[in-house]
């Protein structure tokens, strides 16, 4: 009763209503002490913030802008982002974004490509947005990961990247198969169930398949065999001195170095 009894008083003064007569009789008890008319004084003197700004932490902010009350009190914005019409923003221009500290390019940045922490290796360059392998891999081999392999023999990827083939299998033309069931020599026929034996590969690109292997001399192909090229990969082929001596389909070929081997017709 007495703060309210001092709030009717203080009002009729600020009206100048006389000489502060008050609507009813005061009695000096009513009045208070000095430390009730202080409390007033705090509750009248907090006034409201402007239309533009918003009471949080103790005081008026423009939470349109201000980054530790961005779009209301007590929604502070990341490290390194800005507050912009209320709403947390990026410090960096495009297209840069911020990762921890710094601002970086996630296309093309090695050490956070495609996201923040994304780290390439050091074979590899980020390329939009991927870590990508820096080596080239020299025909037929080509990149599994971080290694150059030959799809067609790595048992580890054959045919395709990451297929990988049994303990009891092997990889012939890109297919994982089982232990062959003829033991086809060079130049023999052989298809992707019937293998060539040994460690000869079977060349599924010419007529009913062909029975060799990957050589850089011509002591690579053993008795029987020269090492050829048709323009791409040196192989082992079978050699000759008569088309008579060739299967069905195949021809003696002559070679710049005036050897002859069995080759499609």
């Amino acid at each position: 009763m007495k703060k309210t009894a001092v709030h009717w008083a203080w009002l009729a003064v600020v009206a100048g209503c006389g000489s502060g007569s008050l609507p009813y009789p005061v009695r000096s008890a009513d009045v208070g002490t000095t430390s009730d008319v202080g409390d007033v004084g705090a509750d009248v003197g907090s006034v409201g913030c402007s239309a533009s700004r918003e009471a949080c932490g103790g005081g008026c902010v423009d939470t349109s802008i201000n980054p530790a009350h961005c779009g209301g009190c007590n929604q502070p914005c990341g490290l390194g982002e800005t507050c912009a019409a209320g709403l947390c923003q990026s410090a960096c221009s495009a297209p840069q974004t911020m990762c921890g500290t710094a601002c970086v390019n996630r296309s093309t940045d090695a050490a956070n490509c495609g996201a923040c922490g994304v780290r390439c290796t050091t074979t590899q360059s980020c390329m939009s947005g991927v870590c990508r392998s820096t080596v080239t891999c020299s025909a037929p081999q080509t990149m599994c990961g971080t290694a150059c392999v030959n799809r067609s023999t790595d048992a580890a990827n054959c045919g395709a990247c990451g297929v990988r083939c049994t303990t009891t299998q092997t990889c012939n033309a890109g297919i994982c198969s089982g232990a062959t069931s003829s033991a086809g020599t060079l130049g023999q026929a052989c298809s992707r169930t019937d293998l060539c034996s040994g460690s000869l590969l079977c060349r599924i690109d010419w007529p009913s398949g062909y029975c060799t292997k990957a050589c850089t001399n011509d002591n690579d192909c053993g008795s029987g065999g020269l090492c050829t090229s048709d323009g791409m990969d040196q192989f082992c082929a079978r050699s000759c001195t008569s088309t008579a001596q060739c299967r069905s389909g195949y021809q003696c070929y002559v070679l710049p170095s005036s050897n002859r081997v069995c080759v499609p017709l």
